[in-house]
């Protein structure tokens, strides 16, 4: 039998296989084929703006130095008996850092208090939730009174609490006071521009998560009874 007609086929499926079997076994043993192509639409660096949130521990404290001040003061001598103390206090100066860093954001989304923990002893409601309501503009300014004095109340209890235990001097524990002060006031003043409901009703401020009286639409046909009972 004559093959010489039949060989360019045999070549050309020899080098058909040969090709095959080289990209199956780049696909299964090395680098997917994909990779290179992911890696244009994946960044290498950060760029200029820095991470949104979560950077730092407690989060946020580079944009609020004052509160980074406070913390750093009373830290550097923390021993293993006033871990919970510090704690907390690093909590409420991130909660106040956060805060600011919420409200201020041009993007309106509630992103660093997201993933705040509640502590009942310095917190009448999640921080997050109060972001919420002052990026809506709805929190009445009772309420945010309440919930600022809160804050300062615990964190100077809490810094006065660290000095005397931690036996600072009394240059570093008024200093950590007035920086906590300092952080506290500046909060509480964008807060006040940011955050505040603006509809005024005769009694204050009204917000529309406020209780309110409710007629259904049902109902808008009936008249004031005019009767006896």
């Amino acid at each position: 039998m004559d093959f010489s007609a039949t060989a360019p086929s045999f070549w050309f499926i020899g080098a058909v296989v040969i090709i095959l079997v080289f990209f199956g076994a780049r696909l299964f043993t090395t680098v997917p084929l994909y990779s290179a192509q992911f890696n244009k639409l994946t960044p290498t660096t950060e760029g200029f703006q820095g991470v949104q949130f979560g950077s730092g521990d407690p989060p946020c404290l580079r944009d609020l130095d004052s509160a980074a001040r406070a913390l750093e003061t009373l830290s550097k001598h923390c021993s293993g008996t006033n871990e919970a103390d510090l704690r907390e206090f690093a909590l409420l100066v991130g909660k106040l850092a956060c805060l600011k860093k919420d409200l201020m954001s041009p993007s309106g989304i509630v992103l660093n208090t997201r993933h705040l923990q509640f502590e009942t002893a310095h917190d009448r409601e999640p921080v997050a939730e109060v972001a919420g309501q002052c990026l809506a503009r709805t929190m009445p300014a009772r309420d945010l009174d309440i919930i600022f004095e809160t804050y300062k109340k615990r964190g100077l209890e809490l810094a006065r609490k660290l000095a005397v235990s931690l036996n600072l001097s009394e240059g570093d524990a008024s200093m950590a006071e007035k920086n906590f002060l300092d952080a506290w006031s500046d909060v509480y003043d964008v807060s006040k521009s940011r955050c505040l409901a603006s509809v005024q009703n005769g009694a204050g401020q009204f917000a529309p998560s406020m209780p309110a009286a409710y007629l259904p639409p049902t109902l808008d046909y009936l008249k004031a009874y005019q009767g006896y009972y």
